[in-house]
């Protein structure tokens, strides 16, 4: 046994105390006589009242002696000491991914991960220190200490599981950077396995151990649905995939703007996949499809898609001639292109996108515009003529570039963009950027040079450019396709203003925009099932109401088998706690405030009935 605070011992002090006060105190008895000259004791007041005599046996005097005992041992903190079970530095992954919500381990997978966490932290002791990382599609540091089990524990109890893919690459390079002495550290990662970690092995040099939850991969899950228009009516097509091993039975339920509107019962066989369509009439708006009774995996049971009516862009060119531009522009069916001369341009306000091909207006349009080829102009900050050589993409990752290769394209000549402040830079050459695009309100893009004075045109990268700038010059209000959940959405509101976003749960935030920006950027997407966006732009005078639906459509999260080990991560051979040092200690002092209270108590009761 240790003591942890042996200075309080002083207050033992408090012992002999009692008993000398005992000793000093003058006893009286209450004794009832008939009359006072009856009363013989009158002699023991006189004994009484000598200090220093002789110690009576008195249950009050040892209740009091044990109670303070009890009490000063309780200050000194006793506690049972035995060896520490983690090294120096522990770093501990919890997943909290949409796969850990899985019920085959009660009550769920996560919760059986958290009581693992929280055993280790108990196993934590003084001079060692832990890092909590959450891991999911976002990895996150949630709690480090050197040794206060408390913040720990606090941690623990407010995180929650999310519905996104587990990020172990991230997890473990967030691991690599925690604070503390690598040298020491080593690596817990509880999980089922079911992770994303794409790409090479990672090799860390300190071990990592593997804890694995979960105990069964059986699920059903909705892996597709889509509604098509045929003849008038609607069709939708909605794919049940068995992710196990056992043949599965499931009714498929489909819901029409929440009506009831066909139930079916199928059997999936192992590793296969069944394809459900339902004719629906009239003209929903959103459709719903649900397998019941639901598994041990939850999030997959449902999905949602709105059924919405072809999209029509207005869009204006205005050209002397361009066929490259005007055919491109048309490849894609939901634009309805008008072309136009510089002499016939006129501004108006039923337009969704112009597009000015060699040609400034006098005043820019407040709709959004693609500038192409345009004349030297110092207010978008188009100088001379330069020779730009080879292409290349401006950043790596920029979704613009997405199937866009520019390496093989020679352009003779271009605008300046070198010192221009229209916007970031897309599309970079030896001179400086030839493709920029302005993220705020309105939305713009500005190509330096002729389509005439480049091979572009002929090039396969053409027309996806030009698909990609015209989505980005004019996007849906939301998604018009179902997202996956953890998935950041766009929701455009020209000039600011601010969005009203209702969950599938009924809660909602408001997102305010600043007519800089242009755009509302929702992050909370981890509950699955229908948005309903509501777009209040500055200026206008009506709000938009739109709707998205987040599906957990993804095999990779339904495909919850735990998994025995982390194969694409190798740590450093050895114990993963190979310096594993310092004590545990289990605090004795709450039993010793707890023994002092009832002995108090039994000292009161022992001195009232002796009354």
């Amino acid at each position: 046994m240790s003591f942890l605070a042996p200075i309080l011992a002083v207050f033992g002090i408090s012992v002999p105390a009692i008993i000398v006060l005992y000793i000093l105190k003058v006893r009286r008895r209450d004794v009832v006589v008939p009359s006072t000259l009856l009363w013989r004791a009158d002699a023991v007041d006189r004994q009484a009242s000598v200090p220093w005599q002789r110690i009576r046996p008195s249950w009050l005097l040892f209740l009091q002696l044990l109670a303070a005992i009890a009490l000063v041992l309780a200050l000194t903190r006793p506690a049972l000491a035995h060896p520490a079970q983690l090294g120096p530095d522990t770093v501990v992954i919890i997943d909290a991914s949409g796969p850990m919500q899985a019920t085959d381990v009660s009550p769920s997978r996560f919760a059986a991960a958290v009581v693992q966490a929280r055993a280790l932290v108990d196993q934590l002791g003084s001079g060692q220190r832990m890092t909590l990382i959450a891991m999911d599609a976002n990895p996150r540091v949630i709690a480090a200490s050197g040794g206060d089990h408390g913040i720990l524990d606090a941690a623990l109890s407010t995180l929650r599981p999310a519905a996104g893919i587990a990020d172990l690459r991230t997890a473990l390079a967030l691991a690599a950077a925690a604070p503390g002495g690598s040298g020491d550290r080593h690596v817990i990662v509880i999980s089922d396995g079911v992770v994303d970690i794409s790409g090479p092995t990672v090799t860390l040099p300190y071990p990592v151990q593997y804890r694995p939850v979960g105990v069964s991969g059986e699920n059903l899950g909705i892996s597709g649905l889509s509604v098509s228009a045929v003849n008038g009516s609607h069709v939708v097509a909605i794919n049940v995939t068995n992710y196990g091993r056992a043949r599965h039975a499931t009714t498929v339920e489909t819901r029409a703007d929440g009506h009831l509107v066909d139930a079916r019962a199928i059997n999936v066989e192992p590793g296969g996949s069944v394809e459900v369509d339902v004719a629906i009439s009239g003209s929903p708006h959103t459709v719903t499809a649900d397998l019941t009774p639901h598994d041990a995996f939850a999030i997959d049971d449902t999905a949602s898609a709105i059924v919405q009516a072809p999209r029509v862009i207005n869009a204006v060119l205005v050209t002397q001639r361009n066929i490259f531009l005007q055919e491109a522009l048309q490849l894609r069916g939901d634009i309805h292109l008008d072309v136009e001369t510089p002499a016939s341009y006129r501004p108006r306000s039923d337009v969704d996108l112009w597009i000015f091909d060699g040609f400034i207006p006098s005043a820019l349009p407040a709709q959004p515009y693609w500038l192409v080829g345009p004349p030297a102009d110092r207010t978008i900050g188009a100088g001379a003529e330069v020779r730009p050589g080879p292409l290349t993409p401006a950043s790596a990752g920029d979704p613009l570039m997405e199937g866009v290769d520019v390496g093989n394209v020679a352009v003779a000549q271009s605008r300046d963009l070198a010192t221009s402040s229209f916007g970031r830079a897309v599309i970079d050459s030896q001179a400086g950027p030839v493709l920029v695009v302005r993220d705020s309100a309105p939305r713009a893009a500005l190509l330096g040079f002729d389509l005439h004075d480049s091979d572009l045109p002929l090039s396969p990268a053409f027309p996806v450019l030009v698909e990609r700038l015209t989505e980005y010059l004019a996007p849906d209000a939301v998604p018009p396709s179902p997202v996956e959940p953890d998935t950041p959405v766009d929701i455009p509101v020209p000039g600011g203003g601010s969005v009203a976003v209702r969950h599938p749960d009924g809660s909602t935030e408001t997102l305010t925009v600043a007519a800089q920006t242009g755009d509302a950027v929702l992050t909370d997407t981890d509950q699955t099932g229908l948005y309903t966006a509501t777009i209040h732009a500055a200026g206008a005078r009506q709000t938009v109401t739109a709707q998205f639906a987040v599906d957990a459509l993804d095999p990779t999260r339904s495909a919850i088998a735990p998994q025995s080990e982390l194969t694409s991560v190798h740590g450093a051979a050895g114990s993963p706690n190979p310096s594993a040092q310092g004590a545990v200690f289990d605090d004795l002092w709450p039993w010793l405030a707890i023994l002092a209270l009832a002995v108090l108590s039994a000292e009161w009761l022992v001195f009232h009935r002796g009354r």
